[in-house]
């Protein structure tokens, strides 16, 4: 007897299978893997580079810290609705895919490199017209090609200078009444300036050690402690970190701190 073929059926869940999946994917408590965490980090440090280079860029809203944060729960769920205990690197790069197209409208990278390819190939072509152009317009091409391309201020990863003032509307999405900020105030524990410092002297350290953009908490706290003749506790680091994310200088979640 022959085996016969028999064509390909969607298959279709049914709404108490949803249900149930949903749910069980709502318990699922997914943790960044160093390997997700590196590139989230590079990722969000070459969105904004890309972001105050290019000002001639459309975007949708600015590049800030509230992307990383993005990054970071899309990845998450991405996560979740694989059922997977850890964020994997594919679950940050569907994230990077939803991240660019919602703030550049872009879509696929080989779709920007032949679209890029084909600019060169045209500015090349107009370069080797020129000299057959009057002198009056090549001189309004270059002026035009000047307003349109100017540079836009350097942006450096490992200054937690000026954090602040970049993006002050970070903390603006939870909102808090005067008596809670009190007692908020009140309750949150405080760090003698110099030990701050020094602290945050040793974070620099040690990214610019690593040249990387996130760092583990356990490996940065050997970092620091490693030759210190004032090793920094951890209700010490705890501490500093939490002054540091709410001057929107780094972002810590995992363990695992980001620079923004």
């Amino acid at each position: 007897m022959g085996v016969h073929a028999f064509p390909c059926r969607e298959k279709i869940v049914s709404v108490e299978f949803m249900r149930k999946y949903i749910h069980v994917a709502k318990m699922i408590k997914p943790v960044l893997t160093e390997e997700s965490a590196s590139y989230i980090a590079e990722e969000y440090s070459r969105l904004r580079s890309q972001s105050q280079m290019n000002s001639d860029i459309a975007r949708t809203s600015p590049v800030t810290a509230r992307t990383l944060e993005t990054l970071i729960r899309l990845s998450t769920a991405h996560a979740k609705a694989r059922m997977s205990k850890t964020v994997d690197l594919q679950d940050a790069e569907a994230a990077l895919e939803l991240v660019q197209f919602a703030y550049f409208k872009k879509v696929l990278e080989k779709e920007k490199k032949r679209r890029k390819q084909a600019e060169d190939d045209s500015d090349t072509e107009q370069e080797e017209d020129q000299e057959s152009q009057p002198k009056e317009e090549r001189s309004m091409r270059r002026r035009k090609k000047a307003r349109t391309g100017g540079e836009g201020d350097s942006y450096d990863p490992y200054d937690f200078s000026d954090a602040e003032e970049e993006m002050p509307e970070v903390q603006a999405h939870t909102p808090k009444t005067p008596e809670a900020s009190a007692a908020a105030e009140a309750k949150k524990p405080e760090l003698a300036e110099p030990r701050l410092k020094a602290f945050k002297a040793a974070l620099l350290d040690v990214f610019k050690a690593s040249h990387a953009q996130s760092v583990g908490l356990k490996s940065m706290m050997e970092s620091i402690n490693r030759d210190n003749p004032e090793p920094f506790s951890l209700a010490e680091v705890k501490m500093a970190l939490a002054h540091m994310q709410d001057d929107n200088q780094i972002m810590v979640s995992d363990d695992i701190i980001f620079l923004i």
